[in-house]
């Protein structure tokens, strides 16, 4: 089972589009919390944070506030989450 949530906001109230996109993935841990990711989406790249934790504790990492302030710079919100429970294979790293 996965919950999945994506969100595009453009020239939206500042800090409305990262509030939203929080709870979106914080509400998406009735779908899993073995593991959580986020997709960050830029002009020419995208951005990766993924961690074998729950939505609610990725959202609180230095590396996801990263990216939310990235985005904030871009005055535009992409973003896509999901939460992840394990079911096959395992939410570490291959060694």
């Amino acid at each position: 089972m996965c919950g999945i949530v994506g969100i595009n906001f453009t020239n939206s109230t500042p800090g409305l589009a990262e509030r939203v996109f929080q709870e979106l993935l914080a509400a998406s841990m009735s779908r899993g919390q073995d593991s959580s990711g986020a997709l960050f989406v830029y002009p020419d790249e995208i951005s990766i944070v993924k961690l074998p934790i729950n939505a609610r504790s990725l959202c609180r990492k230095p590396e996801f506030q990263k990216e939310i302030v990235r985005q904030r710079r871009q005055h535009r919100f992409v973003a896509f989450g999901h939460s992840r429970m394990e079911t096959h294979g395992s939410a570490a790293k291959a060694e």
